[in-house]
């Protein structure tokens, strides 16, 4: 498990889920693929972290991704409705919005993804300290 879903984890006073319970789809041999991975970002959508998951879901290696704007990885078409998501996501303060939109993929295909995102809020500050997404493959 990761440091960063340790510390996420301690924090929130959660037991860690063995990864065995995590969302899997299976591929043509019948090996067990992960369908989500999660993320990290700022304010303003740039991504801070991303688990290695993210391999098997989108192609991409983590370090391809950090730094980014997730709507350089976003359809045009859907980004605004993206961009409006983080953007409430922020007024809501902890509490989960999901939004599904079309991820271009490191082979260049869109992917229909659906990210449940909340914020971190530091406790004595009550200032958000980062955005927390999941981020499911959606079946077409």
């Amino acid at each position: 498990m990761s440091n960063f879903l340790e510390a996420l984890l301690q924090h929130h006073h959660v037991s860690p889920v063995p990864v065995t319970s995590s969302p899997v789809s299976m591929d043509m041999n019948g090996l067990s693929v992960p369908t989500e991975f999660l993320s990290r970002h700022n304010s303003d959508g740039v991504i801070t972290f991303v688990d290695p998951r993210c391999i098997n879901v989108i192609g991409y290696q983590p370090q391809d991704l950090l730094g980014k704007d997730i709507l350089e990885f976003c359809h045009p078409e859907d980004q605004s409705h993206l961009r409006e998501s983080f953007q409430q996501v922020v007024k809501l303060k902890g509490q989960v919005l999901s939004v599904m939109y079309r991820f271009r993929m490191k082979n260049r295909e869109w992917m229909l993804i659906r990210t449940s995102s909340f914020t971190f809020q530091n406790p004595y500050s009550d200032e958000i300290e980062y955005i927390i997404c999941t981020n499911t493959n959606v079946k077409w």
